[in-house]
């Protein structure tokens, strides 16, 4: 079976001769890494091209003249032009442990077996957060963000994905889905699930979720470096940090519009899913209902989210009030 990972760089100069070193230093080594950037300018590519150069069978950069796509856009990018029967995604920035690849994929393979190749299937890992130097901050990224790795039903990712995109590895079913399946109509419904998600590894993690499979690796596969120029982080706050960043934005009038962007996301990624072919009536329910909330009353609406799954590892009755 054909594996890829999805490599998407962008000013990756400083980080990213460890994380490419950390992909052939892999047990398992039966992959492809296709890369696309995004219009660096400090001699990212030129790297690039020196590891295409020495090893061919390993890199391949997607040369195709698209820049300035953002993280969400190049990763998508990769993903409709890349076929494969694995996918992983994989950031600039960090570095792999010596058998992300084969445990993801014992695990992806396992799941699949249970379910079938034809289903949406995918697996995520823990990570270890580190330092720009790759001390280690954290030994759990999922814990430090305040998550629980057993919490995928597409309601949970819907309030609050427990998985970055380099944790991830999925089947082609889920890939297809996620990219095509929302197309019958053409080209200009597919861009609409694009416009409408956040992130596009909240995107193929829900798809998987909502169509198939998802199951947690509850292991640190990765290190996660945290610095000055992440596009996405893991933000680490005690409850006295929370309770204070909410009492300052409810002073400085910001609270209310933060709630309501949070909300706006998270109904997004539910309109996006149903566009999706061969949900079943109940879960199409489900996100239809969660997409009107604004229709119902308060209390109706906290009924609705606590009765239909919508929680999070803590604290689920603050989202509800927020609904």
């Amino acid at each position: 079976m054909k594996t890829a990972i999805l490599l998407a760089t962008y000013n990756s100069k400083e980080y990213i001769g460890e994380m490419t070193a950390s992909l052939l230093n892999q047990s398992d080594g039966d992959f492809v890494c296709y890369v696309h950037d995004d219009g660096s300018a400090d001699g990212t590519v030129d790297i690039v091209k020196e590891l295409a150069s020495s090893h061919p069978d390993r890199f391949v950069i997607l040369e195709d003249g698209r820049s300035h796509l953002g993280a969400k856009g190049n990763f998508m990018h990769l993903l409709r032009s890349v076929e494969a029967d694995v996918y992983f995604f994989a950031d600039a920035d960090d570095v792999w442990m010596k058998d992300k690849v084969k445990r993801s994929k014992d695990a992806l393979f396992e799941l699949m077996d249970s379910c079938g190749n034809d289903v949406p299937c995918a697996v995520f890992c823990d990570m270890k957060v580190t330092d720009e130097k790759l001390g280690v901050t954290h030994e759990s990224f999922i814990r430090s963000i305040d998550r629980d790795p057993s919490y995928h039903s597409y309601q949970e990712i819907i309030m609050d994905n427990p998985a970055a995109g380099c944790s991830m590895c999925f089947n082609r079913a889920c890939r297809d889905m996620a990219v095509f399946a929302a197309v019958p109509e053409g080209e200009k419904l597919y861009k609409k699930t694009e416009e409408l998600v956040e992130m596009h590894d909240a995107w193929v993690l829900f798809t998987a979720s909502l169509l198939g499979r998802v199951e947690a690796i509850d292991e640190p596969l990765v290190y996660y470096r945290q610095h000055g120029d992440n596009e996405m982080g893991a933000r680490q706050e005690s409850v006295s940090q929370k309770a204070g960043r909410n009492v300052g934005g409810a002073i400085a009038g910001d609270l209310a519009s933060k709630k309501k962007a949070y909300y706006d996301n998270a109904k997004n990624l539910a309109r996006a899913g149903l566009l999706l072919q061969g949900i079943d009536e109940d879960k199409r329910r489900v996100l239809k209902g969660f997409v009107g909330l604004d229709k119902i009353s308060k209390p109706a609406r906290i009924f609705f989210l606590k009765n239909n799954g919508f929680r999070r590892k803590k604290r689920s009755l603050w989202i509800w009030l927020w609904a």
